[in-house]
């Protein structure tokens, strides 16, 4: 039966190679004009010009916006927010940073004593 297979065998022919167009300008003009299109024409269009007052033809509209409510009475303005939180956090800052300090002795103390004095005194 092994013999019947090696008579069998033949060669695969490869594959023929694809067809590869590249999409040009000129060909997408040909592919426009065979289908019965026209070309597009480039259009210039005028810019309207700008008036600083607005005018919408929107009914019950009076011209620019006005302010409708006005700050409640004991209620900070958002600079006034910000200097306020700025000053919370330097003395948040300075707080921290004096608990860190103090921290820092007290590890460096209890390393000395417990730790680095039995290097030092031996018994």
């Amino acid at each position: 039966m092994d013999g019947n297979f090696g008579e069998q065998k033949k060669e695969v022919p490869a594959p023929p190679a694809p067809e590869i167009s590249i999409r040009t300008m000129e060909s997408d003009v040909k592919a426009i004009a065979q289908g019965g299109g026209e070309m597009p024409v480039a259009q210039t269009f005028p810019q309207p010009q700008e008036n600083s007052e607005k005018k919408f033809g929107v009914a019950g509209y009076a011209g620019l916006e006005k302010p409708i409510f006005s700050p409640a009475p004991g209620i900070l303005p958002k600079e006034d927010l910000a200097e306020m939180a700025g000053e919370k956090s330097n003395w948040i800052k300075t707080l921290l940073i004096i608990t860190a300090i103090i921290i820092g002795v007290a590890v460096a103390g209890f390393l000395g004593y417990f730790i680095f004095s039995n290097w030092i005194f031996p018994a």
